[in-house]
């Protein structure tokens, strides 16, 4: 689970097995990625906008997706 969704400026990971994560826009495009510090993520620098947040756990090779909204 992310939260809080929208979010203005950092999602926290709850129950986060998760190394890194990549973002990507309303159309599919790549926006950043990086790996996960403290279960939180910063997306102060991002527009207002619709995103996709992918998580990935590297030793396990799964990832989940969210949705999330930047307000």
């Amino acid at each position: 689970k992310i939260y809080p969704n929208p979010t203005t400026s950092k999602i926290f990971i709850q129950n986060n097995n998760f190394d890194s994560y990549s973002i990507f826009d309303a159309v599919g495009r790549f926006v950043t990625n990086g790996k996960i510090k403290n279960d939180v993520i910063n997306v102060d620098t991002l527009p207002s906008g619709k995103y996709v947040l992918l998580l990935l756990n590297e030793k396990l090779k799964s990832t989940i997706s969210y949705q999330f909204i930047k307000a």
